[in-house]
């Protein structure tokens, strides 16, 4: 992970389910080349924050490399600190990724992993927070049954995480307050009306930002590493902070 420009991006969502400030990070695309000093800085930036919940929407690591020295890594990305958790699922290259142990990797690094699962934790004022999780929908491994409850709890704070933006067009309405997803990067290369030619699959039409998918808020963020080739163009990492009101 070389260095480039992080973009701290700010959203507040008045649901009025509880106070919370979240951070979602997504798209490390880690191996044995990256930047341990660039991603220090990122934890420390983070924690400077002081974020109530640490969301990872996936793709910890890269392909099936092999990545042999990830305990460096790790050991940063432990210093994360969030009262309330860390949450991560998996992205399709976690799948096969780092010799095929993308997910040990995740939660090796102090994240909860929700492979088609939910959990609860609290807001900052006490209130219900539930995260449910989707696995790689790109691997048919998305089991959206198994965040169903989440529609019956509307009285809480609803947090859903999945890494394929387009798989959000699945979720069931109703089922969450916020669907946060990654996979994109962007573009990685920005260039104006051409940077659908280098989208992912199941990126659909949801490149970066803010949409709506069946009245549920979807955020896709720009990610934090690069696939392929290390370089963005016009196409800055991002830090997405969610502050809940």
């Amino acid at each position: 992970m070389g260095k480039t420009t992080l973009r701290v991006t700010s959203h507040v969502l008045a649901m009025g389910k509880g106070r919370l400030r979240a951070v979602q990070l997504t798209d490390l695309h880690l191996d044995d080349r990256a930047d341990l000093s660039w991603l220090a800085a990122l934890c420390a930036h983070v924690n400077a924050l002081e974020p109530d919940v640490i969301f990872f929407t996936g793709d910890f690591t890269c392909k099936k490399n092999a990545y042999k020295n990830a305990q460096a890594a790790l050991c940063i990305l432990q210093t994360l600190r969030a009262q309330a958790g860390k949450f991560a699922v998996r992205g399709n290259h976690d799948v096969f990724g780092a010799a095929g142990r993308g997910a040990a990797l995740i939660e090796g690094a102090g994240f909860t992993l929700l492979n088609n699962a939910v959990a609860e934790t609290r807001t900052r004022d006490g209130r219900r927070l539930l995260v449910g999780g989707l696995d790689s929908a790109q691997h048919g491994l998305a089991d959206l049954r198994a965040v169903s409850p989440l529609r019956a709890q509307a009285a809480a704070l609803r947090i859903l995480l999945l890494h394929e933006p387009r798989a959000a067009g699945c979720v069931r309405p109703g089922t969450a307050d916020l669907i946060l997803a990654g996979h994109t990067h962007a573009g990685q290369f920005h260039v104006p009306l051409l940077e659908r030619f280098w989208m992912p699959k199941l990126s659909g039409r949801y490149i970066h930002g803010m949409y709506r998918v069946h009245g549920m808020p979807l955020y896709v963020s720009a990610g934090l590493g690069e696939s392929g080739p290390r370089v963005r163009f016009r196409s800055p990492r991002e830090l997405a902070v969610f502050h809940f009101i």
